[in-house]
């Protein structure tokens, strides 16, 4: 499977495209069934996220869960994945909408959709027969298996592991050339580079993409809560956040500005306002000040710069 994603990945990394599986088209009601998403585009985009409303809100189908986005990037290109699983109580035959995905390369912010998809949902039959007990039958020996000899084979196993690990540990040791590890960026890192890509293209001056750029904005201010403080900021209310983060040591300013930044957004997704320009260019700043003031070592850098350096008297 990384091969065939891969070898995807290289064939459209030229332009942002989406894709879409589904591992069985047909299920019984109240049985599970998954939805891979993946979206391929450069090594130098940057993945904003999914809209998955029409998809969330289709009647009979009701969605599970949706697994955190996973990006991979390569030499020749880069592609996300995201997973979702549905069920449907209702037999019916549904057509799945089509699914918007939004990457930002460089200035522009490129969509790609995945194709409509059909999923027929059975009722489940029974079986009349099944409900008649049969009379209780005799043991039957059943003939030796290869798998009745596993145990013995796992202990075998053991032994011999444990018989190279004594043997390795007992090894001359020799000098050993580590190679170059890949440095991992910071919550903090990954964050502000989110944030500065959106505001190089200045979605808040379109009207028309408000409410996408409040999603977009609390998605990344919601993703670094939860890489920075191992918090559900991705599945959770804006109350549930802000009662998490009590048990971490963050300035009060810096709640201020997340409870603004989630109750605007909800205002803008469900009660459909429409803040002014300068209402969502504010907002980008401040969040760019909450990732500034939350980052590891800013506190103790402001408590310093506050107290100033100590004086001392000299005879």
């Amino acid at each position: 499977m990384p091969v065939v994603l891969l070898l995807w990945s290289a064939n459209l990394c030229a332009q942002t495209t989406a894709q879409v599986l589904l591992d069985s088209a047909q299920i019984s009601i109240g049985d599970q069934v998954k939805l891979v998403f993946r979206v391929a585009y450069s090594k130098n985009g940057l993945f904003q996220r999914a809209d998955f409303t029409e998809l969330d809100s289709l009647k009979g189908i009701e969605v599970l869960g949706v697994d955190t986005p996973r990006t991979r990037i390569s030499e020749v290109g880069a592609f996300t994945e995201q997973t979702m699983t549905l069920t449907s109580f209702d037999a019916g035959r549904y057509s799945l909408p089509a699914v918007p995905f939004y990457v930002a390369e460089g200035t522009r912010i490129d969509t790609a959709w995945t194709k409509e998809l059909v999923l027929e949902v059975r009722d489940v039959t029974v079986n009349n027969d099944s409900l008649y007990i049969e009379p209780i039958k005799d043991i039957i020996a059943e003939p030796r298996r290869f798998s009745d000899y596993w145990p013995y084979l796992i202990v075998v196993l053991m032994i011999l592991m444990l018989w190279g690990i004594l043997r390795f540990a007992n090894k001359p040791v020799k000098e050993q050339v580590f190679p170059r590890m890949l440095v991992r960026k910071a919550p903090h890192e990954i964050a502000l580079a989110k944030l500065f890509a959106l505001q190089r293209g200045s979605p808040w001056l379109h009207a028309n993409a408000m409410k996408a750029y409040y999603a977009d904005l609390t998605f990344i201010t919601r993703e670094y809560l939860e890489n920075r403080y191992g918090i559900k900021a991705l599945e959770s209310t804006t109350g549930e956040i802000l009662a998490a983060l009590k048990k971490e040591t963050i300035p009060d300013e810096a709640v201020e500005i997340l409870n603004g930044l989630l109750q605007t957004a909800d205002l803008v997704k469900f009660a459909k306002a429409n803040p002014d320009a300068a209402a969502g260019e504010t907002w980008l700043e401040r969040s760019v000040e909450l990732v500034q003031m939350t980052m590891p070592g800013a506190q103790q850098a402001a408590e310093e710069a506050d107290n100033g350096p100590e004086l001392t008297n000299e005879d």
